[in-house]
């Protein structure tokens, strides 16, 4: 098929040429489009999916960093599944992801996974955790090293994370 610069004596056949070529570009724009969206809903759900394996094995780290795990951490861990929107498919695949690592491994996938994340996801992440480790009235010493070597390695301020901890309203139970 001719390109859109040559020119033809039929002046009908001219104009089917030039509209045969605008849809194809058209096609091809829209199939590039759509591989595009399609690449980054792709990239999103890796994201999505690095920042709940981070958050889940960290926290997972920190409810048993104290020797304890209480019925209000376990309760507090089932609404951050619920508030981040963590399908039961995801959470069990990263569970079975952690179960039967050493208390390092999973704090390194932790740490991995949060480290691919943006900016606001870490903190979200952390914020999270922070109001996690404060679900049982207390935050342990162990919990407090948890949460400064972590934020340390992935470049979160701690005060930032314990200022929004503190202003957002969040029902413990």
């Amino acid at each position: 098929m001719p390109g859109p610069c040559v020119l033809t004596i039929n002046h009908s056949r001219f104009t089917l040429t030039i509209s045969l070529y605008v849809a194809h570009c058209t096609l091809d724009r829209a199939r590039g489009l759509e591989h595009r969206k399609k690449a980054q809903r792709l990239t999103l759900m890796k994201n999505f999916d690095s920042y709940a394996a981070g958050l889940l094995a960290l926290t997972t780290v920190l409810i048993s960093s104290d020797g304890e795990i209480s019925e209000k951490e376990l309760d507090y861990t089932q609404k951050i599944r619920e508030s981040e929107g963590i399908s039961d498919a995801l959470f069990y695949s990263i569970r079975e992801s952690i179960l039967g690592k050493t208390e390092r491994e999973v704090y390194q996938i932790g740490i991995d996974s949060i480290n691919t994340c943006t900016e606001e996801e870490k903190l979200r992440a952390f914020v999270k955790m922070y109001q996690m480790a404060m679900a049982d009235g207390v935050i342990h010493v162990k919990e407090v090293r948890l949460l400064l070597y972590a934020v340390k390695i992935t470049h979160v301020d701690i005060n930032t994370v314990v200022n929004l901890a503190e202003r957002q309203a969040v029902a413990i139970i």
